[in-house]
């Protein structure tokens, strides 16, 4: 676990910009302490960075800085590959990841050569209930940013409410197993993230000139007013475990004695309380109180409901 965090964190400083051990620390889930540490042993492995105190400040490396060109293995090369192959197909006309493609072979080049095919790589954002209409839907939008065309939508928001909108589509965006589109909405003269599960039709509207824009300037949760990160502890029965460990990752699940227990960062919002309902009597919430409460309303209001229908 440590090297992969050293490697996303050098990953993550090669991106230009300057972050925090904050930053660092809330991003890979460590303490400052340990953000601080790993600095260090990137500053002894000879990664130039510079330390900026004061407000505004943080860790950057020097834009001089480059990685090796053979700083992929084979095996992680032919699995960028693979991905990059297997998005291309679910994104039509997504001609940047063909230039992409193009620059990875043309970079080993002095190496083997390298089939790039997904045969044994299966990437699919689709939901198991899903109909081919997403498919549909992602196409016409990808064709769409990389052809700069406008489009109406119909649009149902998390509250159930229609709305019909001109949309400039920018990028699109596979997050969690969903997909997003990054477009400027007309009617909110702004830059929206819209949920391309919840768009009810996509059609073509003309043309438009690209907005300059950065994608990274807000989070995804943002976007979807995901709500305040809370620390939340869980008891965990065995039965489940597997499922939770999916859900949150390996790393925030251990075990103390016979108990099984999981701790993350996580959005407090309805989705947190029904992901946790799920699992019924087999999670339960430890910490923190508001969302011990927030799960007991739930389950009296599921029971008030049925006693009701009696």
């Amino acid at each position: 676990m440590k090297f992969t965090v050293l490697v996303k964190m050098l990953i993550m400083l090669l991106a230009g910009k300057t972050v925090t051990a904050t930053q660092i620390a809330s991003r890979f889930e460590i303490s400052r302490r340990t953000a601080y540490r790993y600095i260090d042993e990137l500053s002894i492995a000879g990664v130039p960075i510079t330390v900026a105190h004061g407000p505004g400040g943080g860790f950057k490396i020097a834009d001089s800085y480059r990685l090796p060109a053979l700083f992929f293995t084979e095996n992680e090369f032919r699995t960028l590959s693979s991905i990059l192959n297997s998005l291309k197909e679910q994104l039509k006309g997504a001609s940047e990841i063909s230039s992409v493609l193009e620059k990875l072979t043309a970079a080993r080049r002095d190496s083997v050569e390298i089939k790039l095919n997904a045969s044994s790589l299966i990437i699919d954002g689709t939901g198991w209930s899903e109909d081919d209409k997403l498919i549909e839907k992602l196409s016409v939008i990808s064709e769409a940013v990389e052809n700069g065309t406008l489009i109406k939508i119909g649009y149902r928001d998390g509250n159930g409410n229609f709305s019909e909108r001109l949309i400039e589509p920018h990028a699109v965006a596979l997050k969690s197993g969903r997909w997003y589109v990054y477009a400027f909405c007309r009617m909110r003269d702004d830059f929206r993230l819209f949920k391309i599960n919840r768009i009810e039709y996509a059609d073509g509207a003309g043309t438009f000139l690209k907005r300059p824009f950065d994608f990274h300037a807000k989070p995804i949760a943002e976007w979807e007013s995901a709500g305040e990160p809370i620390n939340v502890t869980l008891s965990v029965a065995p039965e489940v475990r597997l499922e939770v460990e999916e859900w949150l990752g390996v790393n925030n699940v251990y075990t103390v004695g016979e108990k099984i227990f999981a701790e993350a960062s996580l959005p407090y919002n309805n989705n947190l309380v029904s992901e946790i309902m799920r699992f019924g009597k087999n999670v339960t919430v430890l910490e923190p109180k508001i969302l011990k409460n927030a799960v007991v309303n739930c389950a009296k209001e599921i029971v008030g409901s049925y006693e009701n229908d009696e």
